[in-house]
């Protein structure tokens, strides 16, 4: 099992992307959890297939309809254990 920390930078927050983020995350068979940050950025973290977890990362790194994403960086790991499902903290 893959882990992979993905934080959002631009105009993310107060525009849906943390929802836009749960909705990829169900049609790619991806748990885990998105919450905004005090910074003022949007971080997920995602548990799955490496495959999975990578074509994630390329469909939510366009944003949702009214954010403005500048920059995400990515940490990966290996998970010995997964959520269930995906919550927005």
């Amino acid at each position: 099992m893959n882990k992979v920390i993905i934080t959002f930078y631009g105009r993310v927050q107060g525009v849906g992307l943390r929802v836009f983020i749960a909705q990829c995350a169900g049609e790619h068979n991806v748990t885990g959890t998105v919450q905004n940050k005090p910074d003022g950025t949007v971080q997920a973290e995602l548990w799955g297939d490496k495959d999975q977890l990578a074509k994630y990362i390329e469909i939510s790194a366009r944003g949702s309809r009214f954010s403005r994403i500048e920059n995400i960086t990515t940490v990966w790991g290996v998970a010995d254990h997964a959520p269930n499902n995906f919550r927005i903290l």
